[in-house]
């Protein structure tokens, strides 16, 4: 998956808050929309726990906005990655994100819509990401990351391009990477997710560096997604099943990741409120 796997010690790395989970779908797969998205309620998500003994915790201001998110990522041997994240507000919108280990995330905003992402190591610049809308949904996302000798590239390194079904929920997302020989745009994976549940999802925001403030892509539960390669090729397929409290809050996610040759993959993770 794209985002919950960012804790995991094979997938952790800085992506964008809209490499969101998807699903892709060949031409013969059937889609099915979902249900119009459910409302998540006033319910603030505390933790998150992963297998391993990684996990991720929130603290909140008191009008409800976030005020830290503590990440710590244990691995089986050495010294575990904990970062504490701050977050900044001006008027009313997060303006910066600060973490313990000297990294930085500035937001810019037009109109009060974010248009693009600043990310800061050790104070200097090292990466951006520029987004693109269209009837008030996020539809592309251009990174543009620092090149061999120091300077951060001046056209879009890598491309995110997103789709959606009628009720909101993100339905395909596909990766582009600039090829270093030709500089051109190529496209290396599709991702869809053909099934969510009604259920509000509560994690999303949080299951993504750099945790941005946007709306979420996804306000329902993924089920299950299709993982294509470059050539149309499904390379993974992702099932998702969760447990619930009463107010439909997932509780546990078990994530079972099926790769042709390959023994499952099966990850889980437990929800406090």
């Amino acid at each position: 998956m794209i985002f919950y796997n960012l804790l995991t010690k094979k997938n952790i790395v800085i992506a964008l808050f809209l490499s969101l989970v998807l699903v892709a779908c060949s031409k013969d797969s059937v889609v099915t929309p979902d249900p119009a998205p459910q409302p998540g309620g006033t319910k603030k998500l505390a933790k998150i726990e992963y297998d391993g003994g990684s996990y991720q915790s929130m603290t909140y201001n008191s009008n409800g906005t976030i005020n830290t998110i503590t990440v710590h990522i244990a691995y089986s041997q050495g010294t575990p990655d904990h970062i504490v994240y701050n977050m900044f507000y001006s008027g009313g919108l997060a303006t910066e994100l600060r973490g313990s280990d000297g990294s930085k995330f500035k937001y810019l905003y037009v109109n009060q819509q974010l248009v693009k992402t600043e990310v800061y190591a050790a104070g200097n610049l090292v990466a951006f990401y520029e987004y693109t809308y269209a009837n008030g949904k996020l539809v592309r996302t251009d990174g543009y990351h620092r090149l061999p000798g120091g300077t951060v590239s001046s056209t879009p390194t890598m491309r995110y391009g997103q789709e959606y079904y009628a009720n909101g929920n993100l339905k395909k997302m596909s990766l582009y990477y600039r090829n270093t020989n030709t500089g051109v745009l190529e496209k290396s994976n599709d991702y869809l997710i053909d099934q969510y549940d009604t259920q509000p999802n509560t994690s999303a925001i949080f299951e993504n560096n750099p945790f941005m403030p946007l709306e979420s892509l996804i306000p329902n539960n993924p089920l299950s997604e299709l993982h294509y390669d470059m050539n149309g090729a499904l390379e993974e397929t992702v099932i998702h099943t969760y447990t619930y409290d009463n107010d439909g809050a997932p509780l546990t996610r078990k994530t079972t990741t099926k790769t042709s040759g390959f023994p499952d993959q099966v990850e889980n993770a437990r929800f406090y409120y």
